[in-house]
């Protein structure tokens, strides 16, 4: 009988022991693998903060103003196809019917976000029509100038814009006209999509 609980009881610590190590092992890959995914995040947190600080000028949200609807704010120009217009905050008609207007739900330039800038066919964004891919759009802000590269031309109907676009964390942008041009009412959209070159970042934490 004493030699069945000497046996039982070392049984009972072998099991303990077998636990306890598979347990210690799981604990430590799972220690190992979280630490690989914290240095992965930090390293990609660090590798966006290199990117902004080596190829924009960082300007503080604070020392900006940011516009109210109708009010212009800025000024976009396409050189080659001689485009010079001023650009609204906002794109209801009456805003329409005077320069360029941007959607409010889009973003400032250097906010990091799509912006997107519509006009009429007939009179503001006319030129609009003879942009080609490689041409240079500038915006100049009271804050700062941009400038952002046509690398896109799409020609579709309204319902065919996916708006979830506007949600990207990447700068870029949008500019539309009804088309065909000098036609009204027209039943689809020209859109020309431009990449982000140059002009500075707008952020929160700049001191």
């Amino acid at each position: 009988m004493k030699n069945k609980i000497i046996i039982v009881f070392i049984a009972l610590i072998c099991s303990i022991a077998v636990v306890l190590f598979y347990r210690t092992q799981f604990q430590k890959q799972y220690d190992q693998t979280y630490a690989k995914a914290s240095e992965s995040a930090k390293d990609a947190v660090e590798e966006a903060k290199t990117l902004v600080l080596e190829g924009q000028k960082l300007i503080n949200k604070k020392d900006i103003k940011i516009p109210k609807e109708g009010q212009q704010y800025a000024n976009v120009s396409i050189d080659r196809v001689h485009l010079d217009k001023p650009v609204y905050y906002g794109d209801n008609e009456s805003i329409l019917d005077i320069g360029v207007g941007q959607y409010m739900n889009s973003g400032l330039p250097g906010e990091g976000r799509p912006i997107l800038l519509a006009g009429h066919n007939g009179t503001h964004f006319n030129r609009l029509q003879f942009v080609e891919k490689g041409d240079i759009v500038k915006l100049k802000t009271s804050w700062g100038n941009y400038e952002y590269k046509v690398y896109d031309i799409k020609i579709m109907t309204p319902e065919e814009f996916d708006t979830d676009c506007l949600n990207d964390q990447k700068e870029y942008l949008i500019m539309y006209s009804c088309y065909p041009f000098d036609q009204s009412p027209a039943p689809q959209r020209f859109f020309v999509y431009a990449s982000l070159v140059s002009g500075p970042a707008i952020r929160e934490d700049v001191k």
